[in-house]
């Protein structure tokens, strides 16, 4: 999906009712939509119209949906790994042909497996394989010297009522089953990991933004690039 070299100026000088998402949740009927670039746009609110530029919906973000599971790894295996007993209920509730959960992913293999936070935070990897029955997940690329496995100790937890996360420093580990949240973290002592729709390759380049609201990549995101772009009053902090 590309979308570049456009001149987009909002003139309403009120609040603008909704926002801006482009979001990939076609990518079974259109696979190149997993590909995002956004770049050398221009993009403005009316000047001094503070605060009703910053009280709306992002002026631009991503969105995309496929979780299947998240938690922890028991062991790695050649080729694999070994995940939680809570991992592999998570699959099982939520992959056809027993259950139908917040999911777009129809099948495990072509997924991928993601480590959100902890020691390897950052690989991600292709599944090839499930077997059910030893509960290992196979990879197109193996786990690296970071990834550590195991039943992780919980460190500095804060609120469990919180339920996002804003800030690149915190994780949402799930240590339960069927949508139950643990605490939100900001630090563990292994691999948090997620099973994930394989998409999320997105960059956002050499745009320009005035007196506009939110920039800002959701979703999932394998790979993301910001680069280049120019951020004039614009909201780029709003407090949890």
């Amino acid at each position: 999906m590309i979308i570049e070299e456009n001149q987009l100026h909002g003139l309403t000088k009120g609040k603008m009712v909704g926002g801006n998402s482009w979001s990939d949740y076609g990518y079974l009927g259109r696979p190149s939509s997993r590909w995002m670039s956004y770049a050398r746009n221009h993009v403005t609110r009316p000047p001094h119209n503070d605060p009703s530029n910053w009280l709306m919906h992002e002026t631009w973000t991503t969105d995309g949906s496929g979780w299947v599971s998240s938690g922890f790894a028991d062991s790695v295996v050649p080729g694999g790994v070994v995940v939680s007993k809570d991992m592999a209920k998570d699959i099982f509730y939520n992959m056809p042909p027993y259950g139908h959960g917040p999911t777009l992913v129809h099948s495990l293999v072509g997924s991928t497996l993601k480590v959100l936070g902890g020691p390897g935070a950052g690989f991600s990897s292709v599944v090839t394989g499930w077997e059910a029955g030893t509960r290992t997940l196979t990879l197109e690329t193996e786990t690296d010297q970071w990834f550590r496995p195991g039943n992780c100790t919980l460190v500095q937890p804060v609120s469990s009522r919180a339920r996002c996360c804003w800030d690149l420093g915190c994780i949402l580990p799930r240590v339960s089953t069927r949508g139950q949240g643990g605490n939100i973290l900001h630090d563990v002592n292994c691999s948090v990991l997620a099973v994930v729709a394989s998409v999320g390759m997105k960059a956002v380049v050499g745009n320009r933004f005035e007196w506009t609201e939110v920039i800002q990549q959701f979703g999932n995101i394998l790979g993301g690039v910001v680069a280049d772009n120019s951020l004039t009053d614009v909201r780029a902090y709003h407090p949890v």
